[in-house]
């Protein structure tokens, strides 16, 4: 149905209920009353249909706060990520148990935790070591070299996993090619990731 012809309908709605309610014999006022009830119920409807993919990008946001999972699912081959709706890929793992949200990083050479989510899941690391460094979009970045005892991503869990834990990356968590190499495959497909562990 085109513009237009939603216009037409809505006019025609809007004639039927006006008849209706002329029909019915009731006070003037009561009558506008009902009138300004029933456009503002058929403009929420339009608003709605307008912006409903605005509105699905809110709600998956939503339900991405509250579990974590929105935009992650499996169908036990397969992990499928949607693009969230600041255009990344987002991945839950559980880190030692602990959940802990990664941004997928083909750019990023390996698995880097922020300092934060590092004590969270009781990584061991020491900030006097050799920090490694690392040229990011944000200029240099430290980082140091730490091991994570098991990670899991939904039915596959990775044992000794080496990452680097940063204290200048902020709350922001990197899934980098150390960990997509070790999948069968990976790609993007329009607005989903498709990793095949």
């Amino acid at each position: 149905m085109d513009e237009s012809s939603r216009i037409i309908y809505g006019i025609l709605l809007l004639v039927l209920v006006c008849s209706a309610l002329f029909s019915r014999r009731i006070p003037i006022s009561q009558m506008v009353k009902m009138l300004l009830i029933w456009i503002g119920i058929f403009l929420l409807l339009f608003i709605l249909f307008s912006f409903r993919a605005e509105f699905s990008i809110v709600l998956e946001r939503v339900k991405s706060e509250i579990t974590g999972t929105g935009n992650q699912s499996s169908n036990g081959q397969e992990i499928i990520l949607t693009r969230r709706y600041n255009g990344h890929f987002w991945i839950r793992a559980f880190v030692n148990n602990v959940p802990i949200d990664f941004l997928v990083d083909s750019g990023a050479t390996g698995i880097v935790m922020s300092t934060a989510d590092a004590d969270a899941a009781s990584i061991d690391y020491d900030l006097s070591d050799i920090p490694v460094l690392s040229n990011t979009a944000n200029g240099v970045s430290k980082s140091y070299r730490a091991s994570i005892g098991e990670m899991k991503i939904e039915n596959s869990v990775y044992q000794d996993v080496n990452i680097y834990v940063s204290p200048t990356l902020g709350d922001t968590n990197l899934l980098g090619m150390s960990f997509l190499n070790q999948l069968q495959s990976w790609r993007v497909s329009g607005n989903q990731m498709i990793l095949q562990p």
